[in-house]
């Protein structure tokens, strides 16, 4: 009903296999996780992570980085019925990058409710929508890759659902369909599957 983590982890690496691009690298990570169960029918989740990467290029054109990164998540999950599963996540980012005059802010916030449905033993379905803002200082700033994971400044919209059913003992079927709005694309990305495998 209870479990805790802890993470440490750190990442010092030197790489000039490219003759005018050398790269220092120092990065780091310290995570504490904690899952519980107080009733039978509810689950929490919280975790804290603190992220640093830093990148220093011998070369002047490659921009250098000094990333300072804080997530909080909290996750709060209910079963009404063994077959159903009703969550809601949340998450707060924070990040800047050190290097510049002046140096580049942002923040964003995510919530990310999700369903799932078993199938009675044959499988399950699982659904989720992932909605975020993010904001810059300076505004309207092209953010790092490593501030927020890829995120960029405006709003952000996913979806994505899989489901997985056993037809027979030989076989089974595979449903997946993801779809973003992000604010650089100009439209709804969307890209499904349907998988059917068979084993002898």
């Amino acid at each position: 009903r209870f479990s805790v983590l802890l993470r440490f982890r750190r990442d010092d690496s030197i790489n000039r296999q490219m003759v005018q691009e050398g790269l220092i690298r120092n990065s780091g990570e310290q995570m504490l996780r904690i899952k519980s169960n107080p009733v039978r029918r509810w689950g929490v989740l919280a975790e804290y992570r603190h992220r640093t990467d830093r990148k220093d290029y011998e070369s002047r054109p490659l921009s250098n980085r000094d990333i300072v990164n804080d997530q909080w998540t909290g996750e709060f999950s209910f079963r009404p019925r063994q077959k159903i599963e009703l969550a809601l996540k949340a998450r707060l980012i924070r990040s800047s990058d050190r290097v510049g005059d002046p140096e580049t802010r942002a923040s964003g916030v995510f919530l990310a409710p999700r369903i799932t449905l078993a199938f009675l033993g044959r499988g399950q379905m699982r659904s989720e929508w992932d909605f975020g803002r993010v904001k810059s200082e300076p505004e309207g700033m092209n953010l790092p890759y490593e501030m927020l994971d890829g995120e960029q400044t405006g709003n952000t919209f996913r979806w994505s659902l899989l489901a997985t059913y056993r037809l027979s003992g030989h076989m089974q079927a595979t449903l997946s369909y993801r779809a973003r709005r992000e604010p650089w694309r100009d439209r709804i990305l969307q890209v499904g599957q349907i998988e059917v495998r068979a084993f002898f």
